[in-house]
């Protein structure tokens, strides 16, 4: 009898340390997609906080001008696109499921908006011709 509860004793102390070696898995991995999509979020924000800046440097210059940005070339794991058009500045993964929007305020009444880039070549050029603003 006392050889069976000895098993039984070391069969219930292995189930227990699998049962919390399970909990801390799924507690670890939910941790960590959080704060991965926590750094994508923010990336996207970054980068389209920081393209809004130089086009609005770009718009109170006078005369035509360029600026040429090192961006990341993803954001987390993501590759994103940049699209700049009429409404304002989209930054987005290339699924879509994190995006920036950013309307310009003023700049997309007063100058025509265009162009796009992908994040993969790591730089954008942002070019101002009269009052023509656009990404290449």
């Amino acid at each position: 009898m006392q050889g069976q509860s000895q098993i039984f004793e070391l069969v219930l102390l292995f189930s227990i340390s699998v049962g919390i070696f399970i909990v801390l898995f799924v507690v670890i991995n939910t941790y960590q997609e959080y704060y991965s999509t926590v750094a994508v979020r923010d990336q996207i924000n970054s980068v389209s906080s920081l393209i809004a800046s130089a086009i609005t440097e770009l718009s109170v210059k006078d005369g035509n001008g360029s600026i040429s940005l090192d961006i990341p070339r993803k954001a987390g794991d993501r590759l994103y696109g940049i699209v700049l058009d009429s409404n304002g500045l989209n930054v987005s993964t290339a699924d879509s499921e994190y995006f920036s929007f950013s309307p310009l305020y003023w700049i997309n009444e007063t100058f025509t908006l265009e162009g796009g880039a992908v994040s993969s070549e790591g730089k954008i050029v942002i070019n101002k011709r009269g009052n023509k603003i656009n990404i290449i």
